[in-house]
């Protein structure tokens, strides 16, 4: 840990004195322009110049000359990074270290040399490692920043009190000046303005003319701070935040605010795993402005995209009544996120506007369709193939009247024919309460597509009475009676299949409760084990079936879980796979079987089975000890309700 006397920052800054002194010559590093992203806020369009030049004073004290002031270990390497990266930022930084920190060294700088060089669209930025002292008690305390020769027995006359940089600050025709200290202050009356928010309009715009005095110091009055990893804990935080990792928003500009909530909140967190208190603070006045720094990582994208679809395709995309200049198929890129209205012209023909909401980094899908223009001829462009549809009843070939969905849209019933544009098109076909049929199609130019769609369900009673009826027209009235007799019969058998058909299909399809019982033979290294089996259980619907129940002789627990493969009808073979776990509580027996077989439907309540398989079992005793492979086989009724 550094250890650091606390040092009292009396954060007041007053408002500038503007001088009116000649600016003596200097070294310009050059300009600092910003360029916002795509998307970002209206009225800042780049490259903005934010300053024209950009001054810093660097400071670092490791070794003292009064033996009552203690040597520190990181200061002057820790204001060696600072200087280094300002650099790279476009600072002119001027650097004190341990004897050039002199008290006259550092108030000739700060009082006289750069007040006289600065104008108002500069920037200065004032960084301080070293020790410090106060005096006073509570409301009355007075901080000194303490140079190379300072003495702790004559603070006021060897040291440089925080009111006097106060003053040094206010007199700055620079519009934004900070103040960094790694080390713990407090202040009289420190200032803590409230900064603009980033969702203020014409923000970048405020912060970057509007003029602000910011103090950031390692921590309060009471606190230490601390070393990590070689550097203070809190230059180690503050150089990160000038890499990019204070930019949250990612706009590309690094505020004082962004450093103070990374510095804070990194400092704090830290502190803590120390077992150490330190928060930093800060203090602001002057205005509403913020001091900042140009991300060198660059600003996020903060833009959207639109992907414009037409039926037919190549229509002029115009996007907020501009002509984009594309047709569709096309991507609209570095759209600013919001509505924009997008409409689609080919010739005479033009879409309603449609509002697209665009997100930052997201595509969002626009598809439109032109309106047909209805003409006296019909031309058959060269570039368009058609398109023809028909619907029919597979139990008597009857055309059918089914309504025609392409791409999703409503576009007519069959029979259907159409002439579209080259492309992938979704056809979509639906008739009353039947399954829709669905085929994508691929249109080529000059060709014929040709599409057949065939429903099908069962003949209503009404249809089988009509068809009787017509055929009894041509019998004589004894026959006729005969007839009707025989054909009243087929329907009433016919009508009590079907019935019992979906009857049956109902209840294999819904939750059922079932009763099995079992008989047959598990051989365990060749001993004979279960001879019957009672379970009940639970059908979730035709696939799936859980059953629980015991066996004898020996009162074995069985529970198992079965899948029906290929459900079909009645007497119609289905293929079953069953896992089954079982319990012997007498000899503490455990076994786990697969099986396979076959079940049968004898009736819509009554199944018949047979599975063979294999398994192993174990028992937790060591005598007897049935501990080996399994062969179950069983075979069964199950009733069902």
């Amino acid at each position: 840990m550094r250890f650091r006397f606390l040092l009292l920052l009396g954060l007041i800054m007053l408002l500038p004195f503007r001088a009116h002194a000649q600016r003596s010559g200097g070294i310009s590093t050059g300009r600092v322009y910003y360029t916002p992203p795509v998307g970002g806020e209206k009225g800042l369009s780049g490259p903005t110049l934010i300053y024209e030049h950009s001054y810093a004073v660097v400071i670092g004290i490791d070794k003292y000359s009064n033996s009552d002031m203690p040597g520190l270990n990181g200061a002057v390497r820790d204001a060696r990074a600072v200087a280094e990266i300002l650099e790279g930022q476009g600072f002119e930084v001027i650097k004190l270290e341990n004897e050039q920190a002199t008290r006259a060294a550092i108030t000739e700088i700060l009082g006289d040399r750069l007040r006289e060089k600065i104008n108002h669209n500069d920037r200065v930025l004032v960084y301080f490692a070293g020790h410090g002292y106060s005096v006073g008690e509570k409301e009355r305390t007075l901080g000194y920043l303490m140079p190379v020769g300072a003495d702790v027995l004559s603070p006021c006359s060897t040291g440089i009190s925080m009111k006097e940089m106060q003053d040094w600050f206010a007199a700055y025709r620079a519009k934004h000046v900070m103040y960094v200290a790694d080390a713990c202050y407090s202040g009289l009356a420190l200032t803590r303005s409230v900064p603009l928010s980033p969702g203020t309009r014409g923000y970048l715009r405020r912060i970057t003319s509007e003029d602000i005095r910011v103090s950031l110091t390692a921590g309060a009055a009471d606190e230490e701070a601390s070393e990590w990893h070689g550097h203070g804990l809190f230059t180690t935080f503050f150089l990160k935040a000038l890499e990019g990792e204070a930019d949250s928003n990612e706009d590309g500009l690094i505020t004082s605010s962004e450093i103070y909530n990374h510095v804070r909140d990194n400092v704090i967190h830290v502190s803590n795993r120390l077992q150490r208190s330190q928060t930093p603070q800060i203090g602001r006045s002057m205005g509403k402005g913020e001091f900042v720094f140009l991300n060198p990582k660059g600003a996020k994208v903060l833009t959207g995209f639109i992907r414009v679809l037409s039926q037919p395709a190549g229509g002029t995309v115009l996007l907020d009544g501009k002509d984009t200049g594309m047709t569709t198929p096309c991507l609209l890129e570095d759209l600013k996120p919001g509505l924009h209205r997008v409409v689609i012209k080919k010739g005479e023909q033009q879409t309603q506007p449609l509002d697209a909401l665009v997100k930052v980094g997201v595509e969002t899908p626009v598809s439109l369709a032109l309106p047909k223009v209805e003409v006296l001829t019909k031309p058959q462009p060269l570039d368009t193939g058609r398109l023809s549809i028909v619907a029919i009843r597979k139990e008597n070939n009857e055309e059918l009247k089914a309504q025609v969905f392409i791409n999703g849209d409503r576009v007519g019933v069959t029979p259907f024919e159409e002439q579209l544009g080259p492309g992938s098109y979704d056809i979509e076909l639906r008739y009353q309460e039947q399954p829709s049929k669905k085929k994508r199609i691929n249109i080529i130019p000059k060709e014929e597509k040709r599409m057949k769609a065939v429903f099908t369900w069962p003949l209503e009673v009404s249809q089988a009475q009509e068809e009787n009826a017509i055929s009894t027209k041509q019998l004589t009235d004894s026959q006729l009676h005969d007839q009707n007799e025989v054909s009243m019969k087929q329907l009433v058998s016919s009508v009590d299949s079907i019935i019992k058909a979906q009857n049956m299909e109902i209840r294999r399809e819904r939750v059922s409760f079932q009763g099995r019982l079992s008989g047959g033979l598990e051989f365990v290294r060749a001993d004979e084990g279960v001879a019957s089996l009672i379970q009940i259980g639970m059908g979730t619907g035709k696939w799936f079936d859980l059953h629980s129940g015991v066996g004898f002789p020996g009162f074995i627990w069985v529970t198992d879980g079965q899948i029906n493969l290929w459900p079909f009808g009645l007497w119609v073979p289905t293929l079953t796979t069953r896992l089954g776990l079982g319990f012997d509580p007498n000899n503490e027996f455990y076994s786990i079987e697969e099986l396979a077989g076959l079940e049968f439907w004898a009736l819509d309540w009554f199944v018949v089975y047979i599975q063979v398989g294999i398994g192993y079992g174990w028992n937790l005793t060591p005598s007897p000890d049935q501990s080996g492979l399994i062969a179950p086989g069983w075979m069964g009724v199950e009733f069902r309700y």
